[in-house]
């Protein structure tokens, strides 16, 4: 078959009916060349037809769509049969949308404006929604995305004949989960739960193991036999994507096949644009890919003692042992980091700021110096990692060089940086630090260390404060021996609770800028995960952290640490508990 780049292609890899197993095969074939096969695919799905679309475009209802050129078909679009006012008329900017069995399962809805949010809330009590997926920030780069159709805490708001409540708001580092209380005149009361997924960037992909963790948790909480309600900005992209995952997840796991091309297709004939972008076309296999993969390896709070204990006592051989098969499949899901930004890597200039440990840079997630200092660009071969409540809470970075010490102290100015941790065995002193009641000088920086220091259980404490010409930074510097379990957890335990008072962020620094601080980073958000949601999932933490810097815990033992360090967190925690 001739392909629109002019050569010829295995009438095969066209095929859009996919076994589970050859999706990872199919994705690499489907992406090879500028004008991929995945670009084909896109161009042959059906384009928006504005005609089957009377009611969006009356000019009563001209302006309560969000965007001119996207409007709900007539055959599948919601119509409210209730008025709360007497302008109120049936329409509402939202359809039915099927899932992979054909039934209407989801209903995609733009994101209100402030002349639609009585019709929202219609919407929503017409169709007794429970559960709604919220894919977009209220603003986006200046831009009002949607309103804030639910109240502040301890606030009520009052929409027709509803008086909604919000109950809990639970911050995750790309989520947040909120539930509501909705109540009319006639005390007729509801609970509503909605999954608000913060990460999305506006015109682009989030990462797919943050949307197919997000959509996991979803997962959990959402029961089946009520319509969730999934809305974005349009309504139509990020929408149709999610759709998209939740249904052919579905569809994959219980029959080992999927077909996105035509799922789409349906999705399409419901509303128009559902996955706007051949972006999100092909984010949507891939994303199906780490789904598939992807096991329950969460462990509740009262399990972990017993399955703990289990696992780091099993004697079966090596290969055939749980933790090794478990370390074997995440770097088996491990790829090399395609974002490594080769260029600035590769500048003059930056050739003497790295050790040369194979350690990738991630330009996604690298912070940029903005300070002026002269003869320095803005690179660091620093990382941001996120902790289980907060996208941005570590730095990853390796010890500085004579020459690069300046841009670590850049790095702390730039960044607002609250803690320095200092994973080290050494027990020498740290060259680039002054010592106790000491003032050194690195450039243009001035840096005076505390006049008080303590130890804690191995965790030594002290102060650094950075200034430069009228402005002062002040740090905690938490100097933590990485091969000491005790004092790991000792200094995850500080650090959790700095992080209960202020938005908090660390630097945290190992030898190479890896597996060190990548498990210590992996130890805090597991014990976060465990304090907030009464379990655990190392596995999933490891991951989170390894799509960042693959070389984190690449060794069994580095792995089997993890799990080690956890039990001794629940055993010492219940020798408390019972004191």
């Amino acid at each position: 078959m001739l392909g629109d780049d002019g050569g010829y292609y295995n009438t095969d890899m066209f095929s859009t009916d996919i076994r589970i197993d050859d999706l990872r095969h199919v994705i690499s074939e489907k992406s090879k060349g500028e004008n991929s096969i995945f670009h084909s695919e896109y161009k042959r799905l059906p384009a928006g037809n504005a005609e089957k679309c009377t009611a969006g475009r009356k000019q009563e209802n001209v302006t309560k769509n969000r965007f001119k050129t996207t409007f709900p078909y007539d055959h599948s679009r919601i119509i409210l049969n209730e008025e709360w006012s007497e302008n109120d008329n049936d329409y509402v900017n939202a359809n039915y949308i099927k899932d992979f069995t054909g039934e209407r399962t989801y209903i995609a809805a733009q994101g209100p404006k402030d002349v639609t949010l009585m019709d929202f809330w219609r919407l929503l009590w017409q169709e007794n929604v429970r559960f709604i997926v919220m894919l977009t920030n209220l603003v986006e780069n200046g831009k009002n995305k949607c309103i804030q159709y639910w109240p502040e805490k301890d606030h009520v708001l009052a929409v027709g004949p509803c008086y909604i409540k919000l109950l809990k708001e639970t911050v995750y580092a790309f989520h947040i989960h909120r539930t509501f209380n909705v109540e009319q005149h006639n005390s007729n009361k509801r609970t509503i739960t909605q999954f608000h997924y913060t990460a999305w960037p506006d015109h682009g992909i989030p990462e797919e193991h943050g949307l197919v963790q997000f959509h996991r948790a979803v997962t959990k909480k959402h029961q089946t036999g009520g319509l969730m309600l999934v809305h974005c900005s349009a309504g139509v992209g990020r929408t149709g994507t999610f759709i998209g995952l939740d249904s052919l997840l579905k569809q994959g796991l219980k029959t080992g096949r999927i077909n996105v091309f035509e799922f789409v297709k349906q999705m399409r004939e419901d509303r128009m644009t559902m996955v706007q972008t051949v972006g999100q076309y092909i984010f949507l296999h891939k994303a199906l890919l780490l789904g598939c993969q992807q096991t329950d390896t969460n462990v509740a709070e009262e399990d972990i003692s017993e399955k703990f204990s289990s696992l780091l006592q099993d004697n079966l051989p090596l290969k055939q042992s749980f933790l090794y098969k478990e370390h074997k499949l995440l770097q088996s899901l491990k790829e090399s980091n395609g974002e490594k930004d080769e260029k600035d890597v590769e500048k003059a200039e930056n050739m003497n700021k790295e050790i040369k440990m194979n350690v990738p840079l991630d330009s996604k997630n690298r912070p940029f110096l903005t300070s002026c200092v002269t003869g320095r660009d803005d690179y660091i071969n620093a990382v941001y990692v996120p902790s289980y409540t907060s996208p941005n809470a570590f730095i990853l970075r390796q010890y500085p060089l004579k020459d690069t010490e300046i841009d670590l102290w850049r790095l702390c100015v730039d960044h607002d940086v609250h803690a320095l941790v200092i994973l080290d065995d050494t027990g020498k002193e740290i060259p680039w630090i002054p010592q106790k009641s000491s003032t050194s000088c690195c450039s243009s920086f001035t840096l005076t260390s505390g006049y008080t220091d303590s130890n804690i259980n191995g965790v030594h404490q002290s102060s650094l404060e950075i200034s430069i010409e009228e402005q002062n930074k002040k740090l905690d510097v938490l100097r933590i021996p990485s091969e000491d379990d005790v004092a790991i957890l000792k200094g995850v335990e500080i650090l959790m609770e700095k992080e209960k008072s202020i938005k908090f962020t660390s630097i945290t620094l190992s030898k190479n800028g890896a597996s060190p601080a990548g498990i210590f980073c992996v130890l805090h958000n597991v014990l976060q995960q465990l304090r907030m949601d009464k379990e655990v999932d190392i596995f999933t933490a490891v991951r989170q952290i390894q799509t960042r810097i693959p070389e984190v815990i690449t060794k069994l033992d580095e792995y089997s640490r993890c799990y080690k360090r956890v039990l001794l967190w629940k055993t010492e925690d219940q020798i408390y508990a019972n004191m």
